[in-house]
């Protein structure tokens, strides 16, 4: 028998050995991929090496010969753990075939079951990161949270967004952008160590650390003393990522490599269990809030949730949401603040300024609804019709109202990163009629920080059309001189917080003159904002300013009461 099996299997291409006295040594020393047991030959040593294989090697197949009608033997073998079995009297092909198809099946099954373990894996695991997946860290937050209902003690839930990530992206590349992530991974691990509680009420197998997707990452405090635990975590977070991550890149276009030091800041948002949320989802909606919260308010900072912030979340969605529908609705309105000439009082030009009633909401302010629309991407529609709109409105001045004026439009940074600006304006204007001479555009410092090759030629390409350029804010950041160097503006817009203190402030009078002798050596013009009496008037002139915007002339007016205005206005003794 053992010479036909042989032959048979050796015939389909197999290796086949003969187990010596000791089968436990046989199966160290081959780690065979199918065991073929004769139990016609001893019923008890045969039963006895099926055991010893199912236990030393349970994903081997084995296949059990039995005598003719020996089904009892074959059923003990079956409960020891057999795959196959046949019985004499044999036909070695069939025999050798069956072996075959015994290993490729369970060659077939070990390998599904690998598969099944990689998905699992995948499931369970952010792929670049290593750390638990939303899922799998929620399922643990809600099993210590059912302990901590339980047993009376807080925990705490922290939401880290990092900042400016997209920025890094952009500029140095998602390699570099993936390495740093992993960077903040490792180090969100260090830094949320299950020492720094009483306990660690998750035990074995719960999460504390994942990364939720993008560049958002969250940490699981279990039991902490006091909430005010999870702001020394927190603090410690962020004192840990200032630390820098030195990465080895390659010059774009070059094969150089350099060394460049790397660190980011973060913005984490807390919410304490159970006076913030009674489970995990709770708790993550509640520290998503309080993370965009710190985000506007304190960039680099932590903030704890409040009731407060939750309203501020459900008035955002509100705007955000019926913003989307303001322009096909009608809903958006310019106003026109008039700009007068300071030595002889004539009005010279206006700003247009946008406003929104909302069916649902009412009047929103622009300070509310602006940085949002900025946010999600809507400032390109918006900065579109409001281009459109304003040309449109001082063509019509000009040819009913004689009214011989330059329009000034604010253009947000996000219009020059997500849109063509150039073409906007020029399209607006064709639209119109107007000439480039007419129309103003007013940037702000913010674009400066951003500015990049793009950005610098639109800019270039807008003043050789002939446009004006306007630098908004002038005096309150630490790029303007540096900006007014590489990109010629027009205009400087002193900020209102300057000008307003002129009469009464030697530094903000001190701030004036420095601008108008910038201005004048490079020929500039100089408009304060915010000017409210007429003895600002009087020392803004004195210091040199050009032209005067501010309540002081008017404020922002409807386009049918801007008319009346300009042909009523005899100067500033009147107005003020």
């Amino acid at each position: 028998m053992v010479r036909g099996l042989e032959s048979a299997l050796r015939g389909k291409g197999f290796r086949v050995i003969r187990a010596g006295p000791s089968i436990e040594a046989a199966l160290a020393e081959a780690r065979p991929h199918a065991v073929v047991v004769d139990a016609a030959v001893s019923l008890d040593d045969s039963l006895e090496v099926c055991a010893l294989t199912a236990q030393a090697q349970p994903d081997t197949p084995i296949l059990i010969v039995a005598a003719q009608g020996d089904f009892a033997t074959v059923e003990m073998a079956i409960g020891i753990g057999i795959t196959d079995f046949v019985n004499e009297p044999i036909e070695w092909e069939l025999l050798a075939l069956r072996v075959s198809t015994m290993i490729r099946v369970t060659r077939e099954r070990a390998s599904q079951q690998d598969e099944d373990v990689r998905a699992r894996r995948k499931a369970e695991c952010d792929a670049l990161t290593g750390l638990a997946s939303r899922d799998v860290f929620m399922q643990g937050v809600s099993q210590v949270l059912k302990r901590a209902e339980h047993e009376g003690y807080p925990a705490a839930l922290l939401y880290i967004g990092l900042d400016h990530f997209k920025r890094i992206n952009d500029t140095l590349g998602h390699v570099v952008g993936d390495e740093l992530l992993r960077h903040v991974a490792g180090l969100l691990k260090q830094q949320v160590r299950p020492t720094d509680f009483v306990a660690f009420a998750g035990g074995p197998g719960v999460a504390d650390v994942s990364r939720l997707g993008g560049d958002e990452f969250l940490a699981f405090l279990s039991k902490i003393q006091r909430p005010e635990d999870a702001g020394v975590i927190a603090r410690r977070i962020l004192d840990a990522l200032t630390t820098p991550l030195t990465l080895a890149l390659r010059e774009v276009g070059q094969d150089t490599i350099r060394n460049r030091e790397i660190s980011t800041t973060a913005s984490i948002g807390i919410s304490i269990f159970p006076e913030d949320g009674k489970n995990a989802q709770a708790l993550l909606n509640r520290a998503d809030m309080a993370m965009r919260g710190a985000k506007v308010s304190r960039r680099g900072g932590y903030t704890f949730y409040q009731k407060s912030i939750g309203e501020a979340s459900v008035r955002r969605l509100d705007i955000e949401k019926w913003l989307r529908l303001a322009i096909e609705r009608d809903e958006l309105e310019l106003h026109y603040q008039p700009r007068a000439d300071v030595r002889d009082e004539t009005i010279t030009s206006a700003e247009a300024l946008l406003r929104w009633k909302s069916r649902e909401l009412g009047p929103v302010q622009p300070k509310e609804f602006i940085p949002i629309a900025e946010e999600t991407g809507l400032i390109v529609p918006i900065g579109k019709w409001v281009l459109e709109t304003a040309c449109a409105q001082l063509a019509r001045w000009r040819r009913h109202e004689d009214l011989d004026l330059r329009l000034s439009v604010n253009v947000s940074p996000k219009q020059f990163a997500l849109s063509d600006v150039t073409k906007t304006v020029t399209d607006a204007l064709t639209e119109s009629g107007l000439t480039p001479h007419a129309l103003e555009l007013e940037i702000t410092e913010s674009l400066v920080l951003g500015e990049d090759d793009r950005t610098a030629c639109a800019l270039r390409d807008l003043r050789s059309f002939g446009l004006t350029l306007a630098l908004d804010d002038f005096g309150t950041g630490y790029s303007s001189l540096n900006f007014v160097t590489r990109f010629p503006v027009d205009v400087l817009k002193i900020d209102r917080s300057i000008a307003s203190g002129v009469e009464d402030d030697p530094a903000a009078a001190a701030v004036v003159s420095a601008v108008v002798a910038i201005a004048n050596d490079l020929a500039m013009q100089v408009v304060a904002e915010g000017v409210d009496s007429i003895g600002q008037v009087g020392r803004l002139r004195e210091l040199g300013c050009d032209e005067i915007q501010g309540f002081v002339v008017s404020e922002a007016l409807a386009a049918k009461d801007f008319i009346t205005f300009c042909r009523q206005w005899r100067g500033f003794q009147v107005s003020g």
